[in-house]
């Protein structure tokens, strides 16, 4: 199927972010999933506090596997990230995103 065919629609969470003004990423891949079934992953801010940023997989249609998502309010895993891309390469995916180091301190000359 292409883009112009529209396959069927579906109802859900952590698709994407509420407001367009965050950046969020997608993919759809079908090599290493569970089972071999294909599925999608998104990267986004999901919430409208803007406060939980997620990378989400939906579980399977059927409910025999169960969704996978970053944990909730845990700035030790993501903490404000800008999201760039994302890409599956073999059985692995990678979300780029960027985000404010917690280490990062505000420099300012003196004299």
């Amino acid at each position: 199927p292409d883009l112009t065919e529209k396959q069927g629609s579906k109802e859900g969470f952590g698709y994407c972010s509420r407001d367009p003004r965050h950046n969020n990423t997608a993919l759809w891949t079908d090599e290493g999933n569970p089972e071999n079934y294909g599925f999608f992953y998104t990267g986004a801010v999901i919430d409208y506090t803007k406060t939980e940023p997620i990378i989400y997989r939906p579980p399977s249609d059927d409910g025999t596997i169960k969704f996978l998502r970053t944990p909730q309010y845990d700035t030790d895993w993501l903490s404000a990230p800008e999201f760039i891309a994302s890409f599956d390469v073999g059985s692995n995916i990678y979300f780029f995103f960027r985000e404010k180091a917690d280490e990062q301190r505000d420099i300012f000359p003196r004299i």
